[in-house]
């Protein structure tokens, strides 16, 4: 009867610990699994940091020169006085001082930032 209790004690135990150790496989893959897709995202993330980095500079870039272009160009050969380009300049760098502020708060609002790091998709 000890014996039969023993192997039985013995069978649990080596069923148990095949269990554990299987359970420990499939959790090191899952690992592993959740591991290549956080990398998978922190890629993308880091491509479209990376794209709206870029794709502003150019647009800075583009967006002084016209301005830079337009302005010279203007005051050299408007024949108009020096009061009224100096009104006419002023009058431009508030507006333009109000359309850098309105793109400013456009690029770095909250909802486009929780797009790009897959913010919403876990609100949700």
């Amino acid at each position: 009867m000890k014996r039969n209790i023993m192997a039985l004690l013995f069978f649990f135990l080596t069923r148990a610990a095949q269990k554990l150790t299987v359970n420990q496989a499939a959790f090191k893959d899952m690992t592993q699994l959740k591991m290549q897709l956080l990398y998978l995202r922190m890629v993308k993330t880091t491509r479209m940091l990376f794209l709206t980095t870029f794709g502003m500079g150019i647009c800075m870039v583009f967006v002084f020169a016209s301005l830079v272009l337009f302005h010279a160009t203007f005051f050299l050969y408007a024949p108009l006085t020096i009061t009224a380009k100096m009104w006419i300049g002023f009058t431009c760098s508030a507006i333009y001082a109000l359309i850098a502020v309105q793109i400013f708060a456009s690029i770095f609002a909250e909802e486009k930032w929780l797009k790009i790091f897959n913010e919403q998709e876990k609100k949700s």
